[in-house]
């Protein structure tokens, strides 16, 4: 049976008779993580980012990355747990009356084989609907919210570079920003858990673990070493399920959401402390039960390795966890349209310089990206496009060109395949699949035989992606000639007619032979037909 430690917290006693003193403008959700190591609950109330608070915070340990790591699967008897924790959490809501929900499972999910089964059995037994996100998008919703907390504690992201490093029950994330742009992002699918799973228990009190254990981390983590070491990286900031771990060892006590920085020696001192302890010791020395102190030296040593690419001379580490990044998000979405706008700027440009590695045309690029989105601003509402799908669009149009790296001739296959092979920080597996496709088809017809190395698109799919590859593919042909001739673009809807209202200094000849070719895939998608109108300046 799964061992669970239950933890509760009430900020605010007000339950139903209470909720009347609320301003009515307020609204009220429940953000639940379904974590390897623990299943939490966050009962929030909110004007805006800024007017929130939490009226009740829950938690409850249970071991689920340790048996999803050795067998690969959840047994019944631990979904069985889950589900009795996750009624109790439905209890606590109801005496808030929250219906709004965000239940988000992460890596132990992620990897269990019988993933589909256990999200039936959640909802079946509890009537939750589990959504389980993949690493890159767990990594980006913890960076995005360390990243407002570094703000708010006056710590500059704009300037030298500073490395964040994520390390779960069984994901590594590192991701470099300087001067504001992420620079570069690496997802590793190695944890602390998963690390101590990596050997059995004999191995584990062999005299020679340290050292393999050691060489092990180092061959995972040293290939960053050299692209890193181009950087002056002067902070490091290291966030995870267990930094609080590492902190009660250094004997630092932080205050509630306090955000602590030391130097790497205060560290470094710990690391040499411990590197030659054996368990009992550990137990002894720190006051750890077992199952904590067994994960001591693999976090211990796995820090140590992600400093050494560095040599960053201070440690930050936040108050984060991954339910703050979901509840930050969640009221993102819900009330503040320019923030959840400058997020996706800044996932943007960590796309451009993805696209970087490949040779891209950055001028053609960036005036593809711009026209598309314009156009997909005066289409978006009477197609139902949202604003995901508007991101969705621009990824597909920064990147639709990179498989030239590989091969002139189909690059728009190696196109897709680079997407597909590659972690976009932000995006799930299917929207990364979703850009992917757009990039293929701004080329090829959708009714054509699907290829081997190209997914067959859902049914479902097909009228979504065929307009977003209608869009790209017209405003690729706009800039046709690579020479970024359309300084001003106004797209209006008239009688059935797309208007692309264009200044320019050139002769637009060849892009309007070019797009007479694209008629027919943009009527098909539309039902309306582009026409090109030029002013000249």
């Amino acid at each position: 049976m799964v061992r669970v430690e239950v933890s509760f917290s009430r900020h605010s006693f007000k339950k139903l008779g209470d909720m009347r003193l609320s301003k009515k403008t307020a609204d009220i959700f429940a953000a639940i993580h379904l974590g390897s190591e623990k299943v939490s609950l966050k009962v929030v109330e909110y004007r805006s980012l800024e007017d929130s608070k939490v009226l009740e915070s829950a938690e409850q340990r249970v071991w689920i990355g340790e048996e999803t790591f050795k067998t690969g699967k959840v047994s019944l008897a631990t979904i069985t747990e889950i589900c009795d924790i996750l009624n109790k959490y439905r209890r606590i809501m109801k005496e808030y009356r929250v219906e709004k929900y965000f239940l988000i499972g992460t890596t132990a999910m992620r990897e269990a084989r019988n993933r589909l089964f256990l999200i039936d059995q959640i909802f079946v037994n509890t009537g939750f609907k589990l959504e389980v996100v993949d690493m890159p998008l767990e990594i980006y919703y913890k960076y995005i919210s360390i990243s407002r907390t570094l703000k708010r504690n006056d710590i500059d992201l704009g300037g030298s570079a500073i490395l964040f490093a994520d390390i779960s029950s069984g994901g590594l994330g590192i991701t470099l920003v300087e001067d504001g742009e992420i620079k570069y992002q690496q997802n590793i699918h190695i944890g602390v858990i998963r690390v101590k799973e990596s050997f059995d228990h004999n191995q584990r009190a062999s005299n020679s673990f340290n050292t393999a254990l050691t060489e092990y981390l180092s061959s995972i983590v040293s290939p960053v070493k050299d692209y890193l070491q181009q950087f002056g990286i002067r902070r490091m900031v290291l966030s995870g399920t267990n930094t609080s771990l590492i902190l009660d060892m250094l004997d630092i006590k932080p205050g509630k959401n306090k955000l602590i920085t030391l130097p790497t020696d205060n560290f470094e001192r710990l690391y040499r402390r411990v590197l030659d302890m054996k368990l009992a010791k550990i137990m002894q020395e720190f006051g750890l039960s077992e199952q904590v102190a067994e994960i001591v030296l693999p976090t211990i040593i796995f820090y140590q390795q992600l400093i050494a690419l560095t040599a960053a001379p201070e440690l930050i580490f936040p108050p984060d966890s991954f339910i703050d990044a979901m509840v930050f998000l969640y009221i993102a979405r819900e009330k503040e349209p320019d923030l959840l706008e400058e997020l996706n700027e800044g996932l943007l440009s960590f796309v451009y310089n993805l696209a970087k590695r490949y040779n891209y045309n950055s001028g053609h690029a960036r005036q593809v990206a711009k026209l598309s989105k314009v156009i997909f601003e005066r289409l978006k509402k009477r197609h139902q496009l949202t604003p995901r799908h508007g991101l969705l669009l621009q990824v597909a149009s920064i990147m639709h060109d990179i498989g030239k790296f590989i091969n002139l001739r189909q690059h728009y296959f190696y196109s897709y395949r680079l997407i597909l092979s590659t972690d976009i920080f932000g995006l799930s597996e299917e929207e990364k699949s979703f850009a992917a496709q757009i990039a293929y088809y701004h080329v090829k017809d959708m009714f054509e035989k699907t290829p081997d190395g190209i997914s067959p698109l859902k049914p479902e799919d097909q009228p979504l992606i065929a307009k977003l590859a209608a869009i790209l593919r017209l405003a690729d042909a706009l800039d046709r000639g690579y020479l970024q001739k359309i300084t001003d673009c106004e797209i209006l809807l008239k009688n059935n007619e797309l208007q692309i209202h264009i200044k320019t200094r050139h002769d637009m000849s060849l892009e309007r032979w070019t797009i007479d070719d694209k008629i027919p895939a943009f009527e098909d998608a539309f039902g309306i037909k582009p026409v090109l109108l030029e002013k000249y300046q």
